[in-house]
């Protein structure tokens, strides 16, 4: 999975550790027989042992404690680059003027009718996160659009490009 820059991280790393903290609280051991194959399937035979410990249960979460730390560290790294490659995103847009949304719309008047803005708005309504009104951001260099909640700043990238 690459997240940008210098933030690389392999899904089944990821998904391993995800596993591996799941299997703690699994009390079927689902999550550890499926990490013990899927370490096996990477080469991992001492990972793959000890997830399969993990299956006894609770003297199995202690073999699996000095992973644990490991694996949380997997996943918060995964998490801060995937904040941080979306701070990126963003950080190379400014708010878009009037004659750029006109010709993003290709109508004069989409500032008094607004019809099209609300439209977009509206399609982009559950990751706006409450906003009902945003402002409308452009990337400097790649022109893709972004809206920009007004009430919650949450930032979506609406997959459109200014032509």
């Amino acid at each position: 999975m690459n997240f940008g820059g210098t933030y690389n991280f392999q899904g089944d790393e990821i998904l391993s550790a995800t596993l591996d903290i799941a299997g703690i609280f699994d009390p079927y051991g689902i999550a550890d027989g499926l990490n013990a194959a899927l370490q096996w399937n990477n080469g991992d035979v001492s990972g793959a042992a000890i997830s399969v410990a993990g299956l006894v249960p609770y003297l199995g979460d202690l073999a699996k404690a000095g992973k644990v730390k490991k694996d949380l560290g997997v996943i918060n790294n995964a998490i801060e680059a995937a904040n941080k490659s979306l701070g990126n995103k963003f950080s190379n847009a400014r708010k878009m003027t009037p004659k750029e949304i006109n010709q993003f719309f290709g109508d004069k008047e989409w500032h008094d009718k607004n019809i099209n803005k609300k439209s977009m708005i509206n399609k982009f309504r559950k990751e706006l996160k409450g906003s009902t009104n945003a402002d409308m951001y452009i990337d400097r260099e790649t022109k893709q659009i972004f809206l920009k909640g007004n009430k919650s700043n949450a930032w979506v990238d609406t997959g459109e490009v200014l032509q």
